[in-house]
């Protein structure tokens, strides 16, 4: 997970100087911010359900987002630097 981690800073870093990747990274922090405040959700209908493969994809996606050495919190920053608006998704300042 190191090399990913990795990866991701350095596109963070040509973000500025190309378009294109500065937009995947501000998806990739949308992705992320709409996820954790959309998880219980989430559980909520993958148990509703009467297979169990739903569940483990949750479980993987829940697992990168908050069990690996990856950070997504600069990609959120962005995420929100580029959207002001969307304030609610911020956890840290009570939605403020």
């Amino acid at each position: 997970m190191e090399i990913v981690n990795m990866i991701l800073m350095k596109a963070l870093e040509f973000g500025a100087t190309y378009p294109a990747i500065n937009t995947a990274l501000v998806f990739l922090g949308a992705f992320v911010a709409v996820a954790t405040v959309l998880k219980p959700v989430v559980y909520a209908i993958v148990n509703f359900t009467k297979t169990e493969k739903d569940n483990v994809i949750a479980d993987k996606i829940y697992g990168v987002i908050e069990g690996t050495a990856i950070d997504f919190k600069p990609f959120v920053d962005l995420f929100k630097k580029k959207y002001p608006k969307f304030k609610t998704l911020d956890k840290e300042n009570g939605g403020n």
